[in-house]
Protein backbone atom coordinates (compact mmCIF):
# COMPACT_ATOMS: atom_id res chain seq x y z
CA UNK A 1 0.00 0.00 0.00
CA UNK A 2 1.24 3.56 -0.79
CA UNK A 3 1.18 6.55 1.47
CA UNK A 4 0.48 9.43 0.28
CA UNK A 5 1.72 12.21 2.02
CA UNK A 6 -1.01 14.26 4.26
CA UNK A 7 -2.12 17.97 4.16
CA UNK A 8 0.27 20.76 6.08
CA UNK A 9 -2.21 20.20 9.14
CA UNK A 10 -0.52 16.63 9.49
CA UNK A 11 2.06 18.20 11.18
CA UNK A 12 1.45 18.57 14.77
CA UNK A 13 3.21 18.38 18.14
CA UNK A 14 2.08 14.79 18.77
CA UNK A 15 3.51 11.46 18.01
CA UNK A 16 0.08 9.54 17.28
CA UNK A 17 -0.70 12.16 14.27
CA UNK A 18 2.80 12.39 12.96
CA UNK A 19 3.91 8.94 13.09
CA UNK A 20 2.84 6.81 9.82
CA UNK A 21 1.36 3.15 10.15
CA UNK A 22 4.46 1.17 9.72
CA UNK A 23 6.89 3.78 11.68
CA UNK A 24 4.66 2.90 14.81
CA UNK A 25 4.92 -0.74 14.42
CA UNK A 26 8.19 -0.55 15.08
CA UNK A 27 8.49 2.17 17.18
CA UNK A 28 7.94 -0.22 20.06
CA UNK A 29 10.78 -2.92 18.61
CA UNK A 30 12.66 0.46 18.28
CA UNK A 31 12.99 2.73 21.11
CA UNK A 32 16.13 4.63 19.83
CA UNK A 33 14.07 5.22 16.56
CA UNK A 34 11.11 6.53 18.72
CA UNK A 35 13.54 9.01 20.63
CA UNK A 36 15.00 10.25 17.50
CA UNK A 37 11.06 10.84 15.72
CA UNK A 38 10.28 12.64 18.71
CA UNK A 39 12.90 14.97 18.78
CA UNK A 40 12.36 15.82 14.99
CA UNK A 41 8.61 16.61 15.68
CA UNK A 42 9.10 19.03 18.69
CA UNK A 43 11.88 20.65 16.42
CA UNK A 44 9.26 20.22 13.55
CA UNK A 45 6.52 21.73 15.92
CA UNK A 46 9.12 25.00 16.97
CA UNK A 47 9.97 25.92 13.09
CA UNK A 48 6.17 26.21 12.31
CA UNK A 49 5.59 29.11 15.05
CA UNK A 50 3.71 31.70 13.20
CA UNK A 51 6.28 34.34 12.40
CA UNK A 52 4.38 37.31 14.66
CA UNK A 53 4.43 34.85 17.43
CA UNK A 54 8.10 34.25 18.09
CA UNK A 55 8.95 37.52 17.65
CA UNK A 56 6.34 38.31 20.37
CA UNK A 57 8.87 36.19 22.63
CA UNK A 58 11.32 38.76 22.59
CA UNK A 59 9.38 41.26 23.97
CA UNK A 60 10.09 41.16 27.47
CA UNK A 61 10.79 44.93 28.16
CA UNK A 62 10.97 48.14 25.92
CA UNK A 63 11.99 51.77 26.36
CA UNK A 64 9.24 54.97 26.16
CA UNK A 65 11.53 57.02 24.04
CA UNK A 66 14.89 56.89 22.63
CA UNK A 67 17.00 53.81 24.19
CA UNK A 68 20.01 55.84 24.07
CA UNK A 69 20.90 58.15 26.52
CA UNK A 70 23.68 60.50 26.65
CA UNK A 71 25.48 61.30 29.72
CA UNK A 72 27.41 64.56 29.75
CA UNK A 73 29.82 65.63 33.03
CA UNK A 74 30.94 69.18 32.84
CA UNK A 75 33.32 69.65 30.23
CA UNK A 76 36.97 70.53 32.35
CA UNK A 77 36.80 69.23 35.93
CA UNK A 78 40.03 70.00 38.38
CA UNK A 79 41.58 67.68 40.46
CA UNK A 80 43.57 69.69 43.21
CA UNK A 81 46.21 68.56 45.40
CA UNK A 82 43.98 68.55 48.56
CA UNK A 83 41.15 66.41 46.92
CA UNK A 84 40.99 63.48 48.74
CA UNK A 85 40.86 59.86 47.63
CA UNK A 86 37.29 59.11 46.97
CA UNK A 87 36.20 61.88 46.84
CA UNK A 88 33.15 62.55 44.00
CA UNK A 89 34.61 65.02 41.07
CA UNK A 90 30.99 65.15 39.23
CA UNK A 91 27.72 63.23 39.48
CA UNK A 92 25.06 63.22 36.91
CA UNK A 93 21.99 61.46 37.16
CA UNK A 94 19.33 60.46 34.75
CA UNK A 95 15.76 58.60 34.42
CA UNK A 96 14.72 56.09 32.09
CA UNK A 97 11.51 54.50 31.90
CA UNK A 98 10.22 51.38 30.12
CA UNK A 99 7.20 49.01 29.64
CA UNK A 100 7.18 45.48 30.33
CA UNK A 101 4.33 42.98 29.17
CA UNK A 102 4.28 38.93 29.65
CA UNK A 103 1.99 37.58 27.86
CA UNK A 104 4.66 34.89 26.69
CA UNK A 105 6.21 33.44 29.73
CA UNK A 106 3.89 31.91 32.38
CA UNK A 107 7.06 30.64 34.86
CA UNK A 108 8.53 34.09 34.23
CA UNK A 109 7.50 36.44 37.64
CA UNK A 110 10.19 38.87 37.23
CA UNK A 111 11.61 40.97 34.05
CA UNK A 112 15.41 41.01 34.74
CA UNK A 113 17.67 43.62 34.04
CA UNK A 114 21.55 43.33 33.66
CA UNK A 115 24.84 44.67 31.93
CA UNK A 116 25.35 43.25 28.35
CA UNK A 117 28.01 40.53 27.88
CA UNK A 118 28.96 42.21 24.78
CA UNK A 119 30.05 45.56 26.48
CA UNK A 120 33.36 46.64 25.89
CA UNK A 121 35.83 44.47 29.15
CA UNK A 122 36.70 47.27 31.95
CA UNK A 123 37.66 46.20 35.26
CA UNK A 124 36.49 47.54 38.10
CA UNK A 125 37.93 49.40 40.78
CA UNK A 126 36.29 49.22 44.72
CA UNK A 127 34.49 52.18 43.57
CA UNK A 128 33.30 51.78 39.81
CA UNK A 129 35.14 51.49 36.33
CA UNK A 130 37.93 52.04 35.46
CA UNK A 131 38.40 55.05 32.20
CA UNK A 132 40.64 56.56 30.11
CA UNK A 133 41.94 59.05 33.11
CA UNK A 134 44.50 57.61 35.36
CA UNK A 135 43.29 57.79 39.04
CA UNK A 136 39.40 58.89 37.68
CA UNK A 137 36.74 55.74 37.98
CA UNK A 138 32.94 55.94 36.88
CA UNK A 139 30.76 54.68 39.18
CA UNK A 140 27.03 53.58 38.56
CA UNK A 141 23.90 53.16 40.71
CA UNK A 142 20.36 52.48 39.84
CA UNK A 143 17.85 53.03 41.74
CA UNK A 144 14.72 50.78 41.28
CA UNK A 145 11.18 52.01 40.69
CA UNK A 146 10.27 51.08 44.44
CA UNK A 147 13.37 53.06 45.41
CA UNK A 148 15.89 49.85 46.09
CA UNK A 149 19.20 50.77 45.09
CA UNK A 150 22.01 48.69 43.02
CA UNK A 151 25.46 48.70 42.37
CA UNK A 152 26.10 48.51 38.64
CA UNK A 153 29.33 49.65 38.98
CA UNK A 154 30.96 46.90 41.59
CA UNK A 155 31.25 44.24 38.63
CA UNK A 156 32.80 44.56 35.46
CA UNK A 157 31.40 46.56 32.57
CA UNK A 158 30.29 43.41 30.78
CA UNK A 159 29.27 41.05 33.59
CA UNK A 160 25.56 39.91 34.03
CA UNK A 161 25.82 39.25 37.54
CA UNK A 162 24.99 42.42 38.76
CA UNK A 163 20.92 42.89 37.76
CA UNK A 164 17.88 43.96 39.12
CA UNK A 165 14.65 42.69 38.72
CA UNK A 166 10.90 44.55 37.83
CA UNK A 167 7.31 43.00 38.18
CA UNK A 168 6.48 40.51 35.19
CA UNK A 169 3.03 39.03 35.88
CA UNK A 170 2.03 36.45 33.14
CA UNK A 171 -0.92 37.39 31.27
CA UNK A 172 -1.57 35.61 28.59
CA UNK A 173 -4.98 36.68 27.76
CA UNK A 174 -5.76 40.11 28.61
CA UNK A 175 -1.38 41.33 28.43
CA UNK A 176 -0.68 43.88 30.99
CA UNK A 177 1.59 46.36 30.37
CA UNK A 178 3.34 48.01 33.68
CA UNK A 179 5.85 50.84 33.25
CA UNK A 180 8.71 51.53 35.41
CA UNK A 181 11.20 54.36 35.87
CA UNK A 182 14.74 54.04 36.92
CA UNK A 183 17.24 56.29 38.67
CA UNK A 184 20.92 56.40 37.24
CA UNK A 185 23.29 58.11 39.12
CA UNK A 186 26.98 58.23 36.98
CA UNK A 187 29.59 59.59 39.42
CA UNK A 188 33.46 60.48 38.44
CA UNK A 189 35.68 59.45 41.73
CA UNK A 190 39.12 60.22 42.57
CA UNK A 191 40.56 56.52 43.31
CA UNK A 192 44.50 57.47 43.02
CA UNK A 193 46.69 60.12 41.32
CA UNK A 194 45.64 62.08 38.70
CA UNK A 195 47.76 63.17 35.67
CA UNK A 196 44.99 64.56 33.45
CA UNK A 197 44.00 63.98 30.33
CA UNK A 198 40.87 63.48 28.20
CA UNK A 199 37.70 61.24 29.95
CA UNK A 200 36.47 59.10 27.71
CA UNK A 201 33.83 56.11 28.28
CA UNK A 202 32.30 53.02 26.02
CA UNK A 203 28.54 52.77 25.23
CA UNK A 204 27.25 51.17 27.57
CA UNK A 205 24.18 48.60 26.82
CA UNK A 206 21.56 47.54 29.18
CA UNK A 207 19.36 43.76 28.42
CA UNK A 208 16.57 42.31 29.55
CA UNK A 209 14.95 38.86 29.85
CA UNK A 210 11.99 37.00 31.32
CA UNK A 211 13.42 35.05 34.97
CA UNK A 212 11.93 32.12 33.04
CA UNK A 213 13.29 28.49 32.87
CA UNK A 214 14.26 29.58 29.29
CA UNK A 215 14.89 33.24 30.13
CA UNK A 216 18.49 32.76 28.56
CA UNK A 217 17.46 32.51 24.93
CA UNK A 218 15.45 35.70 25.22
CA UNK A 219 17.64 38.37 26.37
CA UNK A 220 17.47 41.47 24.41
CA UNK A 221 18.92 45.27 24.08
CA UNK A 222 16.81 47.84 26.86
CA UNK A 223 18.54 50.64 27.36
CA UNK A 224 22.26 52.06 26.28
CA UNK A 225 24.38 54.78 27.73
CA UNK A 226 27.00 57.01 25.62
CA UNK A 227 29.36 59.71 27.20
CA UNK A 228 30.08 62.91 26.55
CA UNK A 229 34.57 63.24 26.87
CA UNK A 230 35.43 65.67 29.55
CA UNK A 231 38.83 66.99 30.42
CA UNK A 232 40.63 66.17 33.33
CA UNK A 233 43.01 68.72 34.94
CA UNK A 234 45.58 68.33 37.83
CA UNK A 235 45.33 71.30 39.38
CA UNK A 236 48.16 73.17 40.15
CA UNK A 237 46.74 75.36 43.17
CA UNK A 238 44.93 74.87 45.82
CA UNK A 239 42.80 77.54 47.30
CA UNK A 240 43.32 78.49 50.98
CA UNK A 241 39.56 79.19 51.58
CA UNK A 242 37.20 77.98 49.64
CA UNK A 243 34.12 79.71 51.38
CA UNK A 244 35.01 83.33 52.13
CA UNK A 245 32.76 85.85 53.60
CA UNK A 246 32.54 89.36 52.78
CA UNK A 247 31.83 91.67 55.88
CA UNK A 248 29.97 94.81 54.12
CA UNK A 249 28.84 96.25 57.84
CA UNK A 250 25.62 98.51 58.81
CA UNK A 251 26.00 101.50 55.75
CA UNK A 252 23.17 104.73 56.13
CA UNK A 253 21.00 105.06 53.72
CA UNK A 254 22.14 108.71 53.27
CA UNK A 255 25.39 107.22 51.03
CA UNK A 256 23.30 106.32 47.98
CA UNK A 257 22.11 109.82 46.41
CA UNK A 258 21.00 108.06 43.12
CA UNK A 259 21.21 105.01 40.63
CA UNK A 260 24.75 104.19 40.69
CA UNK A 261 26.05 105.86 43.76
CA UNK A 262 27.64 103.33 46.05
CA UNK A 263 29.09 102.64 49.36
CA UNK A 264 32.93 102.24 50.82
CA UNK A 265 34.77 99.28 49.21
CA UNK A 266 35.45 96.35 51.26
CA UNK A 267 38.81 94.78 50.26
CA UNK A 268 39.07 90.80 50.53
CA UNK A 269 41.62 88.60 48.82
CA UNK A 270 41.23 84.89 47.72
CA UNK A 271 44.72 83.22 48.40
CA UNK A 272 46.41 80.31 46.63
CA UNK A 273 49.24 78.02 46.84
CA UNK A 274 50.75 76.99 43.21
CA UNK A 275 53.47 75.70 41.49
CA UNK A 276 55.75 78.58 40.65
CA UNK A 277 55.29 79.46 36.69
CA UNK A 278 51.28 78.93 36.80
CA UNK A 279 48.84 81.37 35.57
CA UNK A 280 45.91 81.72 36.70
CA UNK A 281 42.26 82.97 35.94
CA UNK A 282 39.35 84.31 37.28
CA UNK A 283 35.59 83.62 36.87
CA UNK A 284 32.40 85.05 38.93
CA UNK A 285 29.55 83.46 38.73
CA UNK A 286 26.75 85.51 36.37
CA UNK A 287 23.80 83.36 38.19
CA UNK A 288 22.60 86.91 40.16
CA UNK A 289 23.98 89.90 37.12
CA UNK A 290 23.12 92.98 37.20
CA UNK A 291 23.74 93.80 33.66
CA UNK A 292 22.70 97.42 34.09
CA UNK A 293 25.56 97.96 36.55
CA UNK A 294 29.20 96.68 35.73
CA UNK A 295 30.13 94.00 37.76
CA UNK A 296 26.79 94.12 40.01
CA UNK A 297 25.14 91.35 41.17
CA UNK A 298 21.63 91.61 42.74
CA UNK A 299 21.32 90.52 46.15
CA UNK A 300 20.32 86.99 47.01
CA UNK A 301 18.43 87.29 50.46
CA UNK A 302 17.29 90.79 51.40
CA UNK A 303 14.87 92.48 52.84
CA UNK A 304 16.04 95.83 51.75
CA UNK A 305 15.66 97.07 47.85
CA UNK A 306 16.88 99.06 45.43
CA UNK A 307 20.63 98.10 45.80
CA UNK A 308 23.10 95.56 44.36
CA UNK A 309 26.61 94.58 45.50
CA UNK A 310 29.12 95.50 42.73
CA UNK A 311 32.79 93.62 42.93
CA UNK A 312 35.87 95.04 42.29
CA UNK A 313 39.44 94.66 40.60
CA UNK A 314 41.27 96.72 43.48
CA UNK A 315 44.55 96.17 41.10
CA UNK A 316 42.99 97.74 38.43
CA UNK A 317 40.39 99.80 39.98
CA UNK A 318 37.34 99.32 38.48
CA UNK A 319 34.31 96.83 38.17
CA UNK A 320 35.67 93.40 37.78
CA UNK A 321 33.75 91.82 35.14
CA UNK A 322 30.66 89.08 35.59
CA UNK A 323 30.63 85.87 33.82
CA UNK A 324 33.86 86.30 32.12
CA UNK A 325 37.14 85.14 32.18
CA UNK A 326 40.08 87.20 33.82
CA UNK A 327 43.59 86.22 33.77
CA UNK A 328 44.66 87.60 37.16
CA UNK A 329 48.46 86.64 37.41
CA UNK A 330 51.04 84.32 36.93
CA UNK A 331 52.41 82.82 40.39
CA UNK A 332 56.12 83.13 41.14
CA UNK A 333 56.94 81.62 44.60
CA UNK A 334 54.25 79.01 45.30
CA UNK A 335 52.12 81.62 46.75
CA UNK A 336 49.46 84.17 44.96
CA UNK A 337 46.66 86.28 46.67
CA UNK A 338 43.88 87.41 44.58
CA UNK A 339 43.17 91.27 45.56
CA UNK A 340 39.21 92.32 44.83
CA UNK A 341 36.38 94.69 46.53
CA UNK A 342 32.86 94.14 47.13
CA UNK A 343 30.63 97.38 48.04
CA UNK A 344 26.61 98.19 48.26
CA UNK A 345 25.83 100.18 44.87
CA UNK A 346 22.53 101.69 44.02
CA UNK A 347 20.33 100.12 41.06
CA UNK A 348 16.75 101.77 41.59
CA UNK A 349 15.98 105.46 41.68
CA UNK A 350 14.88 104.38 45.90
CA UNK A 351 16.72 102.75 48.43
CA UNK A 352 14.55 101.10 51.14
CA UNK A 353 16.66 99.96 54.20
CA UNK A 354 16.14 96.24 55.88
CA UNK A 355 18.79 92.93 55.42
CA UNK A 356 21.15 93.30 51.94
CA UNK A 357 23.45 89.61 51.65
CA UNK A 358 24.14 88.15 48.10
CA UNK A 359 26.64 85.02 47.12
CA UNK A 360 28.77 84.82 44.50
CA UNK A 361 30.87 81.55 43.40
CA UNK A 362 34.16 82.06 41.62
CA UNK A 363 35.99 79.65 39.53
CA UNK A 364 39.58 79.58 38.94
CA UNK A 365 41.58 78.10 35.77
CA UNK A 366 44.79 77.23 36.42
CA UNK A 367 47.75 77.07 32.94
Amino acid sequence: MKYLPRPRQAIRCSHRSALRPAEATNAAANPARRALGTLFLLAACGVLLPHHARAALTDVCIPVGSPTTQIKFPSRIAVTRKTPIGSVLATQTVTTTIECTNKYYPTGSFAVIFKSPYNEARTNTSRGFETSVSGIALDWTITNYNGQKYAFGSSPLNSPLTSLGVPFPHRPIIPITNTYTLTHTFELIRTGTVTGGTFTFPKITMMSKPESFFGDKYDKDLLSFTFASAEIVSASCDVIKNNIGVVLGRVPQSDFNGPGTAAQVRPFTIDLTCTPGTAVSLTLDDTYKNPGYPGTINLSDATATGIGIQMLDTWANKPFPIGESRAVGVTSNGSMSIGLGARYIQTAPRVTGGKANGVLTFTLEYR
